[in-house]
């Protein structure tokens, strides 16, 4: 049997680096440091068959890296198979319970919820609102952050390509303005040609 109250407890029997065999325990809760294992004594000899009946209890570790915890939360077995384990009642300070009726605990228990001083002051609504309104704007404030980034950038690219690209409507301007420049200046040389030919005719 393994000395552990909590249900949902499996047990199976590995090698360490050694080779000796060890009890391997893996619980939907993890456990905790500190939680101690006891070899028993059973009707067979299996124990002494897997070299366990000279074991000794050692530490367990505590699994800080635990995944589907949350998913196997519910109500404890006991307490299903028996509502009386609900300590709803409370004593009246001397250790007698006033009776059936009495919901003391449960009144305390409820009253939690508006708790000035549950969580950092504040009531554990206020302070889960509190702790999704800094999300929401942490990440309004990144979102931002990127679009001004994206802008940035953007106005960066197009000074850049602004200095090393080529624009063709400036090139097609530069080309008319070319042309136009040849043409004046072959309408000159015709010009002075037609003056030189009137001249030399003429003497």
């Amino acid at each position: 049997r393994i000395t552990e109250a909590q249900p949902f407890v499996r047990a199976s029997i590995v090698l360490d680096s050694t080779g000796d065999p060890v009890i391997s325990l893996d619980l939907y809760n993890p456990p905790q440091a500190g939680t101690h294992v006891s070899i028993l004594d059973g009707t067979s000899n299996f124990f002494e068959i897997v070299g366990l009946d000279t074991a000794t209890s050692m530490l367990l570790k505590a699994d800080n890296d635990y995944t589907n915890a949350a998913a196997e939360m519910g109500v404890s077995l006991a307490i299903i198979g028996d509502l009386d384990f609900i300590a709803a009642a409370g004593d009246d300070g001397s250790g007698v319970y006033p009776g059936p009726g009495n919901n003391v605990n449960a009144l305390a228990i409820a009253s939690l919820q508006s708790l000035n001083t549950a969580v950092e002051n504040t009531t554990y609504t206020d302070f889960y609102s509190s702790s999704i309104a800094e999300l929401g704007s942490q990440t309004q404030s990144a979102m931002r952050l990127r679009d001004n980034q994206g802008i940035l950038l953007n106005q960066l690219n197009v000074q850049r390509e602004s200095i090393r690209g080529v624009n063709l409507d400036e090139e097609a301007t530069n080309l008319i303005t070319y042309q136009r420049i040849y043409e004046g200046a072959a309408r000159v040389v015709q010009v002075m040609d037609s003056i030189l030919d009137t001249l030399i005719n003429r003497i």
